[in-house]
């Protein structure tokens, strides 16, 4: 068996490239996910400061039912 010159031989790699591939999706995948909930809770946040600020009715309606959508959008994604 021969040796390769040192400072040429290279271990295969394929299979850990796939691996890393798969990672890099994953981690961008929850890197998304996360931005997407994080964008919910700002939502959430300026929805109560107006509803706390006062408002007219129709619109204080309109805030709430917004409120129960993003809660169940957290819920269920977050």
């Amino acid at each position: 068996m021969e040796l390769p010159e040192p400072g040429t031989w290279k271990p295969e790699r394929d299979h850990q490239e796939d691996s890393d591939s798969d990672h890099q999706a994953a981690r961008e995948k929850v890197s998304a996910q996360e931005r997407r909930c994080q964008q919910y809770e700002e939502r959430l946040d300026r929805i109560n400061e107006e509803l706390g600020r006062g408002y007219q009715e129709p619109r204080g309606n309109q805030l709430r039912a917004e409120r129960r959508a993003l809660r169940s959008k957290i819920f269920s994604e977050c």
